[in-house]
């Protein structure tokens, strides 16, 4: 059994309000596949919609220490094969509930997270990346988080970094998914803010929700 680390858990009313359970802070000191893209240093920032309770039950086949099995006919278990069932538009390879143009790969499915994906043809090459990344968890034809991923150049040295994005999702079905967010590094205090902004979920109004 994997174990759920690193759970920081929001009250129940900014889960009610935004539709996330809790945050994972996690560190890759040699990066992750793929290598081309993310194989340095960098910080993960999972955003769950779904409980760490709910997160031990996401189990697989491992092919090594990290990564579940693949293709997906070597999975032995219903929670296994999960993990690439993907939620597409009809007669599209378009992934429901995600930014355009988002992709996996096979390779990136994780016990407790889900499959990830994100738009690999406009990610910049390992060398060359310096801005946060949005990354969309995927289990069982559903989204199970919303990652800022990021290398330790941007939180770290003497300069203030900023950056700052829209987002629109294909076939949007979640009310709740952040149509912005940004992130800032201040150098002078070291502190790093993340803010998301986007439609309250359980709220009858167009209100939204901001998080720093």
């Amino acid at each position: 059994m994997f174990e759920v680390r690193n759970v920081y858990r929001f009250d129940n009313d900014f889960k009610e309000i935004t539709g996330f359970d809790h945050v994972g802070f996690d560190w890759s000191p040699c990066g992750h596949p793929p290598l081309d893209k993310f194989g340095r240093p960098h910080i993960n920032m999972h955003i769950f919609r779904i409980s760490p309770e709910e997160r031990q039950t996401l189990t697989c086949d491992m092919l090594d220490p990290f990564i579940c099995k693949f293709p997906p006919k070597t999975q032995s278990t219903i929670a296994g094969k999960k993990f690439f069932v993907i939620g597409s538009e009809a007669g599209s390879k378009r992934i429901v509930n995600a930014p355009e143009n988002y992709t996996y790969q096979l390779d990136s499915a994780l016990p407790g997270e889900g499959l990830h994906a994100f738009n690999n043809a406009a990610a910049a090459p390992v060398l060359d990346w310096f801005n946060p990344l949005l990354i969309m968890g995927l289990y069982d034809g559903q989204i199970s988080f919303w990652e800022s991923m990021f290398p330790a150049e941007f939180v770290s040295g003497e300069m203030v970094n900023s950056y700052s994005e829209s987002v629109t999702y294909v076939s949007q079905t979640i009310v709740g998914l952040p149509f912005y967010w940004s992130m800032d590094y201040d150098p002078d205090s070291g502190f790093t803010t993340l803010t998301m902004e986007g439609n309250a979920e359980k709220c009858e109004s167009k209100s939204t929700y901001l998080r720093s």
